[in-house]
């Protein structure tokens, strides 16, 4: 906790710097001209497989047409899980059951990530910021008790925005409490990236645990 507590008095001091190379020697690898105060994380592909993505490979299918408009209306809030489970059976021809079980079992966490997000929220605000399904990605939370690693959840299909929107990053960002400056978003998707940096944000393309801890250091964030 005296990081954090030394964070906030170099953003309001000048001589927060040497301050804090004095009270702590690896505080002073936090201060830069802007403090990064939050850092955010996408969910699926990042935290977690993406269940769809698996599936569309299995079977061969493109994430575009009408498939791109069922996900969209999905994580937009428009229609529930299980309109979307009928519907992309219908669509392509894949048994709804095998489809609903695909989903359920297909949950694989990058246990290295997790443990990073747990230290890094000793120092940093930390959310989540997932275009997804309400109902499925908070039964995730929940079942691996995910949901005490984030000061914020925020899910698309409940706010009825999605990124790369800047309304989305804008009130997640309203949420937190935090300006562009001092955030870091990370996400598998470059699109996602490229947005949120457009807004003043911290951006990183997510590709493995340890190319993000070395991006995360390089955009001045103390990593253990």
């Amino acid at each position: 906790m005296m990081q954090r507590h030394i964070v906030h008095l170099m953003r309001n001091d000048s001589i927060g710097t040497l301050f804090a190379s004095l009270i702590e020697p690896r505080a002073a690898l936090l201060y830069s001209e802007t403090m990064i105060t939050t850092i955010i994380f996408d969910f699926f592909d990042v935290i977690r497989t993406d269940p769809a993505k698996a599936l569309f490979k299995q079977y061969g299918i493109e994430r575009t047409g009408k498939y791109s408009q069922l996900f969209h209306r999905l994580d937009l809030g428009e229609i529930e899980q299980n309109e979307f489970f009928t519907s992309l059976s219908k669509l392509s021809g894949v048994d709804e059951i095998k489809i609903i079980e695909h989903y359920a079992d297909t949950y694989v966490a990058n246990d290295n990530l997790l443990i990073l997000i747990e230290d890094l929220k000793k120092n940093y605000k930390i959310g989540l910021l997932s275009n997804s399904p309400r109902t499925y990605l908070r039964d995730i939370l929940k079942k691996h008790d995910l949901e005490k690693l984030f000061d914020e959840v925020v899910i698309s299909s409940e706010i009825n925005l999605l990124k790369p929107s800047p309304e989305a990053f804008n009130y997640t960002l309203k949420k937190l409490n935090s300006s562009p400056a001092e955030t870091i978003f990370i996400d598998d998707t470059v699109q996602n990236v490229e947005a949120a940096q457009k807004l003043g944000i911290g951006g990183i393309h997510f590709k493995s645990v340890t190319q993000l801890k070395t991006e995360l250091v390089n955009q001045g964030v103390y990593v253990n």
